[in-house]
């Protein structure tokens, strides 16, 4: 007997939004991604009768919201299915963005065509969109409609990469958009120190694509169907959706899933073996049924949270304060943490927080590549602190270890530690390869020459972003008008370099004929963080400290802008 399936109510809803409200509440202006897709219009549905029905101030809901609608253009019915989408919002209650994708516009790449990887340049293409609308309407917060249906599907995509039981959790409820994940500034992946502000939420994950319907229908909701999803000879994830949407609860017969085309049953196969490598108690098997996939990656998505949770409580635990930029661990009890996961999770989360590589990337964590932070997992956990080989090392993502004797004056020195002091591994940016694209030397005299010649807007400011590490921010109209005067005029031009070990951006005012000048930069002595370094500040200060004091400090900010926190 086939069960049906229940609407979502109002109450199981306000509890779904409450798992993934960002950490500073809700904004005043949601945006919701819609499509116009029975996801999208069941999520936007739930969130007009919540927002309209509830005393929501305070940030307990958010207070209004806005459809954003991306129109690729790579179907026929494209225009018709934006057209409908519109439509359906408006008998919601809610206005509608479209945002049309200009091919061959910058950022945009030309219009993908037949035999091309649409898919993924078409999901790139739409990101962007949805960033540029967000920032168009003032909305820091967007909306998804993916569901635990969805969850399987990532989590079935994820097995055919071989991934760990962390990455079979699938989706999160919520995330930080991120810096990108494309190297050129600009570029159509590239989001800045922008998408650091930016949130991503999933409120109907835990919810099942059958339930979404049976909301749909008892709420009487039009939408969008697009067939090709469910044709299982297109792609992969088509013929999982296909499987998922299975009218019954049975297992999927050996027999049926040799029957699909080859190189969907092939990638099926590499599925049940990755799966069956696995040690879950609830097996991630693609013949299973709908209910036991979804069981399973719901326990995957609850071992992932118990895993960050634990790495956060470590991290803290064993760090030691560090230079700005870079992140100090104290191994000497670091072998408390017995948890594979969880030592890969920190690691994890320090070479994001370190590298140059643009935050929320797969670059910045080495590539996910497990031997690569089973190495990096050796050396912490397992190197002699007194061992002479005990060397400066890296392992991906452009991070590099250093041991390090944590002193009691507050200083870091490389020698084994005597008895009473704390040894560990400070981890860095690494040295800049010339060929990579993520230059240590940035010439900024065009864009402080345009701030200058703006008079209309009234605080103007100039933001530049340096190794995707930190976010420099100029005040024009404060600028020492001996240097104005010469980007003005042409004679002058101002570079930002990278200054010490850790390569911390240092301003520079350039003239031919005549010596480098300091502008700004991050005025701290280096090596000297601790927290009993107040003691002897005075002393180290007189050694370490730069003797050229910078000739703009007041109107030039220095933030490190990247976070070691979980999402």
């Amino acid at each position: 007997m086939v069960s049906v399936a229940a609407a979502i109510t109002d109450s199981e809803f306000v509890t779904m939004l409450s798992r993934c409200r960002p950490p500073g509440g809700w904004p005043s202006r949601l945006a919701v991604a819609f499509s116009g897709g029975a996801d999208s219009t069941c999520l936007l549905f739930l969130l007009q009768r919540v927002i309209s029905s509830r005393e929501h101030h305070k940030g307990i809901l958010p207070r209004a919201m806005i459809a954003i609608n991306v129109n690729h253009g790579l179907q026929s019915s494209s225009n018709d299915m934006s057209k409908r989408a519109r439509g359906i919002a408006k008998a919601i209650g809610v206005h509608t963005h479209e945002h049309r994708i200009a091919w061959a516009n910058p950022p945009f790449p030309p219009r993908p065509s037949a035999g091309d990887a649409v898919e993924g340049v078409a999901r790139a293409a739409r990101y962007r969109a949805l960033f540029d609308e967000m920032t168009d309407v003032g909305a820091s917060v967007v909306a998804f409609g993916h569901h635990a249906d969805d969850q399987v599907e990532t989590a079935l995509m994820r097995l055919t990469r071989g991934s760990t039981e962390l990455g079979l959790a699938g989706m999160r409820p919520i995330r930080r958009w991120g810096m990108g994940f494309g190297a050129e500034e600009g570029g159509l992946g590239s989001f800045g120190h922008e998408g650091m502000k930016r949130w991503i939420v999933r409120p109907l994950l835990r919810v099942s694509k059958d339930r979404i319907l049976a909301t749909c229908a008892e709420n009487k909701l039009e939408y969008v169907t697009d067939k090709s999803n469910f044709e299982p000879d297109l792609t992969v994830r088509n013929a999982i959706r296909h499987l998922l949407a299975r009218p019954d609860a049975s297992k999927l017969p050996l027999d049926e899933l040799r029957a699909w085309p080859s190189a969907v049953a092939a990638q099926f196969a590499e599925m049940k073996k990755s799966a069956d490598s696995l040690d879950m108690p609830i097996p991630l098997d693609i013949t299973s049924s709908p209910e036991e996939l979804r069981g399973a990656v719901t326990w995957a998505a609850q071992r992932l949270d118990d895993v960050e949770n634990n790495a956060t409580v470590a991290l803290s635990r064993h760090s030691v304060q560090s230079p700005p930029s870079t992140f100090l661990l104290a191994t000497d009890k670091l072998r408390a943490v017995t948890d594979p996961m969880v030592r890969m999770t920190m690691v994890l989360r320090i070479l994001r927080y370190i590298s140059p590589s643009p935050w929320g990337s797969v670059a910045s964590q080495a590539g996910r590549r497990v031997a690569s932070l089973q190495r990096v997992i050796e050396r912490l956990w397992n190197s002699d602190p007194s061992s002479p080989d005990r060397a400066a090392f890296e392992a991906g993502a452009r991070v590099l270890w250093t041991p390090a004797r944590i002193c009691a004056d507050g200083r870091l020195k490389r020698l084994a530690p005597r008895p009473g002091e704390r040894f560990g591994w400070i981890a860095s940016r690494a040295r800049p390869e010339k060929l990579l694209p993520t230059a240590t030397e940035l010439d900024i005299t065009d864009v402080l020459r345009e701030g200058l010649r703006d008079t209309q807007t009234p605080g103007a400011k100039v933001e530049v972003i340096y190794d995707n590490r930190f976010l420099l921010t100029f005040r024009p109209p404060s600028m020492p008008g001996e240097v104005s005067k010469s980007l003005l005029g042409g004679t002058g031009r101002v570079v930002v370099v990278a200054e010490a070990k850790w390569f911390w951006p240092k301003v520079i005012w350039q003239r031919a004929g005549q010596e480098d000048a300091v502008l700004a930069r991050i005025s701290m002595p280096e090596m000297v963080w601790y927290q009993r370094f107040e003691a002897v500040k005075e002393v180290v200060r007189s050694k370490n400290a730069p003797t050229e004091e910078p000739l703009w400090e007041e109107g030039v900010s220095i933030d490190f802008i990247r976070t070691l926190d979980e999402v």
